[in-house]
C-alpha cells in the first residue's frame, strides 16, 4: 500500500471513530474545511466576494467572472457585451451586496450594475466615467446601504448615493483624487458615512457636504503615523479599521475615537465576528496563507494553515473576504486558491494525528478501541506502536514501541 493511501486510511478512521466535535473549538485540527477551486466548477482562484441571496444561493465573486452555487455546482456568469449582461468580469474585493428588494449588487472593472433574480438578467448603472469608452478607470467601489436604504459607492472621482429603485445617483467630491484607487464607504446608524481613502479614514456628514478626517495616511495626511488595510462592519453596526502591525481597531461613538481591541501576530486581511458555542464572542481573522482564530476571554489566538497530509486543513492563500451564515453557522471564506468552507454541522468530526517518523511519514492505525473501564480512553495500534488516547484530555501517550515500554515511561496495560 502507498504511503499516500496509508495516510489517508488512517485520517478517514481516526476522523470516524475517535476524535472531539467540531463545537468544541479546542485544538487547531478541531476546524475542518472544505474546499472549492477551478477543479469544482468556479470560474478563478482568487475570489474577491461572497454574498448569500434571499433564494439561498451562495453568489462567489472572483477576478475572472462571477459564479453562483448551488450547493453542488457552479453557474458561471462572463461579460458577453449585451446590455443585460455583467459589464465586467473582474468583480471588487467585497464587491457583492443585497438590496432590501433581494436584488444583488455587484462592483466591477466596468462599474456597478443590479441583478434580477426573476429574470437572470443584469442591469448596467451609467457613470458619468464611462463616457470616454475606455475601461481602466471604471472600477468602483462595493455598495452599501444605509438605514434608509440608500445605497453608497464611489468611483475613481466621486462618492455616490444611489436610490436602489430608480437608479437616481447623487454625486459628492471625494476627500481627493488618485489615479486607479477607489474609496470604500461604510454608512453607519448615525447617518453618517465612514470613507476608507487610500490608506486614510474620514466621515462623511451628507447634511453638511463636509468630512472629518480621522487617521491614517493618505496624499493629504503623509505623516500620520498609521496606515488604515481595510474598514469593516459586523453585522451589529459596529465598524472596525484593521492597520498596519495587526493593530485592530472598532470605532467607540463614546470618545469619537478608534479603540485598539487587540494586535495580532501578523497583518489583518479581513475580519468576521462569530460566536462560540457557550456564547463567547470571538474573531475569525483573514491574513496571509492563514486563518487566524481569536477569542477575546481567553486573549488566545489560534493559526489554521495548510498542512499538504491533512485535506481539512486550511487550503492556503490570502484571505480577502469571509462571511458567517446566520442560519447555519457556516463560514465562507474567499481566499486567493479558491473557497474555504467551516461547515459546523457537516465536518463534525476532528483529527489527531499519530506523531511522525524522521522522514514525516505518520503511521498507519490497524486497531482502535476504546477502554472497557474509561469511556474516556482509547487504545490504538499502529504498526509498531500501542498508544493510549485520553479523549478529554486530547493527550497521547506512547505505551508499547515493537513490544517493549517506552524508557522511564511506567504505563503498564
Amino acid at each position: 500500500m502507498s504511503q499516500q493511501r496509508m495516510r489517508r486510511r488512517w485520517l478517514v478512521w481516526v476522523s470516524m471513530l475517535l476524535l472531539l466535535t467540531i463545537a468544541g473549538l479546542a485544538q487547531p485540527s478541531d476546524v475542518s474545511f472544505l474546499h472549492y477551486s477551478t477543479d469544482n466548477g468556479l470560474s478563478n482562484n482568487v475570489v474577491t466576494s461572497v454574498l448569500k441571496d434571499r433564494q439561498g444561493f451562495m453568489w462567489f465573486g472572483t477576478v475572472n467572472g462571477l459564479n453562483r452555487f448551488d450547493g453542488l455546482r457552479f453557474t458561471v456568469y462572463k461579460r458577453t457585451g449585451r446590455p443585460d449582461g455583467l459589464p465586467g468580469n473582474y468583480i471588487v474585493n467585497d464587491g457583492l451586496s443585497l438590496d432590501a428588494d433581494g436584488f444583488v449588487w455587484i462592483s466591477t472593472n466596468r462599474g456597478l450594475c443590479q441583478y434580477n433574480p426573476q429574470t437572470d438578467r443584469f442591469q448596467a448603472i451609467p457613470l458619468p466615467q464611462q463616457r470616454d469608452q475606455v475601461a481602466d478607470n471604471d472600477f468602483v467601489s462595493p455598495v452599501r446601504f444605509d438605514r434608509a436604504g440608500m445605497g453608497w459607492f464611489a468611483s475613481v472621482d466621486r462618492l455616490y448615493r444611489l436610490e436602489p429603485r430608480t437608479h437616481r445617483l447623487t454625486a459628492f467630491p471625494v476627500p481627493s483624487v488618485l489615479p486607479n484607487a477607489f474609496a470604500i464607504p461604510i454608512p453607519d446608524r448615525q447617518g453618517q458615512v465612514w470613507l476608507h481613502h487610500w490608506s486614510g479614514l474620514y466621515r462623511f456628514d451628507p447634511t453638511t457636504r463636509r468630512y472629518t478626517y480621522y487617521m491614517g495616511a493618505d496624499d493629504t495626511h503623509p505623516k500620520a503615523p498609521e496606515r488604515v488595510y481595510v474598514l469593516t462592519e459586523d453585522k451589529s453596526g459596529q465598524v472596525y479599521a484593521l492597520l498596519d502591525g495587526g493593530r485592530v481597531t472598532r470605532f467607540d461613538p463614546a470618545s469619537n475615537r478608534f479603540v485598539t481591541l487587540f494586535t495580532c501576530p501578523g497583518t489583518v486581511t479581513a475580519l468576521e465576528k462569530d460566536r462560540l458555542p457557550d456564547g463567547r464572542e470571538f474573531f475569525w481573522l483573514g491574513s496571509f496563507n492563514k486563518l487566524i482564530r481569536y477569542i477575546p476571554a481567553d486573549k488566545r489566538f489560534t493559526q489554521f494553515t495548510h498542512n499538504a497530509s491533512d485535506p481539512l486543513s486550511f487550503g492556503g492563500g490570502t484571505i480577502g473576504v469571509m462571511q458567517t451564515d446566520p442560519h447555519t453557522g457556516i463560514v465562507w471564506i474567499g481566499t486567493t486558491e479558491g473557497i474555504a468552507k467551516i461547515d459546523p454541522v457537516s465536518l463534525k468530526f476532528s483529527r489527531r494525528w499519530l506523531p511522525a517518523s524522521a522522514d514525516g511519514a505518520h503511521e498507519m492505525v490497524e486497531v482502535i478501541r476504546q477502554d472497557r473501564r474509561n469511556d474516556e480512553l482509547y487504545w490504538i495500534l499502529g504498526n509498531h506502536t500501542l498508544y493510549q488516547w485520553n479523549r478529554r484530555s486530547d493527550s497521547l501517550k506512547t505505551i508499547l514501541i515493537n513490544g517493549t515500554a517506552p524508557r522511564n515511561d511506567p504505563a503498564m496495560i
